[in-house]
């Protein structure tokens, strides 16, 4: 199953059913540092890092 989430497309694995989607490292600004009420991080690196099925334990697949 995939679909739209928040941060982009996400989909969820049968074998453990973990939701696959992008992670992100932030670092919050400074008030002085944010061009508007909105600007409060900057993102530092993004991805995926996610154990094999194997690797879990789950049962549920």
């Amino acid at each position: 199953m995939s679909y739209e989430g928040p941060t982009g497309k996400e989909s969820i694995r049968a074998g453990d059913h973990q939701v696959i989607k992008d992670y992100y490292l932030l670092v919050g600004k400074a008030s002085g540092d944010m061009a508007d009420k909105d600007d409060l991080a900057k993102v530092l690196s993004a991805g995926q890092s996610f154990p094999a099925v194997e690797a879990t334990g789950c049962s549920l697949g």
